[in-house]
């Protein structure tokens, strides 16, 4: 009986056995269901994490075995929210040491304005149609990384943040659509324990707000 049993479903059991461990350490496919990192990051986009981007941890925990590297400005990351421990995409914008703060949508960094330019790119064409009539957009420049962010003509909360001076360990996230992310500036700093890893490229997507479709152009595109 119970070798019937194996060797029905040893290929499921050993499916099971090694892809659990290698998504928990290795990579993993993450599923982005709102627009928070829009024009980066679309509603829809299935994106691949890289776990091994920073440190190697022990299987099924944010326990680090060992750490080659810390997240830099820029990064777009897989991390938990310290309030209620949700699952989300974010992008680095503070670390540790850092003071920062917002002023009407531009960031200052340790007293100095972080860098916009007018977008090369024509990002309205990407995001949603219902948000192409009350949005635009703009390059910013964390570090060596240079990325676009949409902001709203609406008037927000979002626009402005007293400094927040980071402890070690600390980190400063918030999403590329920055008038409309539940990022940093609603649950405070992440640690740097609950970010699991780099997102690499978006693998595959689909329209989930207008046409529901694939977006074919999106697959397998690699972020900068």
């Amino acid at each position: 009986m119970l070798k019937k049993f194996w060797n029905e479903w040893k290929f499921n059991v050993l499916l099971v056995v090694f892809l659990l461990p290698f998504k928990s350490v290795i990579a993993d496919l993450n599923p982005v269901p709102t627009g928070s990192m829009n024009p980066t990051i679309l509603e829809g986009d299935l994106v691949l994490s890289n776990k091994l981007s920073y440190s190697l941890k022990i299987p099924f925990t944010l326990k680090h075995i060992v750490r080659w590297r810390h997240p830099k400005p820029g990064d777009v990351v897989i991390c938990f929210s310290p309030r209620d421990n949700t699952r989300l995409v974010k992008r680095i914008v503070g670390i540790p040491g850092d003071q920062i703060k917002m002023v009407d949508n531009k960031l200052f960094i340790n007293g100095k304005s972080v860098q916009y330019t007018f977008p090369e790119k024509d990002y309205g064409s990407i995001v949603s149609k219902k948000l192409r009539g009350h949005t635009y957009f703009a390059e910013e420049q964390l570090g060596d990384c240079k990325h676009p962010i949409m902001l709203s003509q609406l008037k927000t909360h979002l626009k402005n943040f007293k400094t927040v001076r980071l402890s070690d360990g600390e980190y400063f996230v918030m999403g590329d659509n920055r008038d409309n992310s539940m990022d940093s500036r609603s649950f405070g700093v992440v640690k740097g324990d609950s970010i699991v890893g780099k997102v690499e490229a978006v693998v595959f997507s689909l329209d989930i707000v207008d046409t529901f479709l694939p977006r074919i152009n999106r697959f397998f595109q690699w972020l900068s």
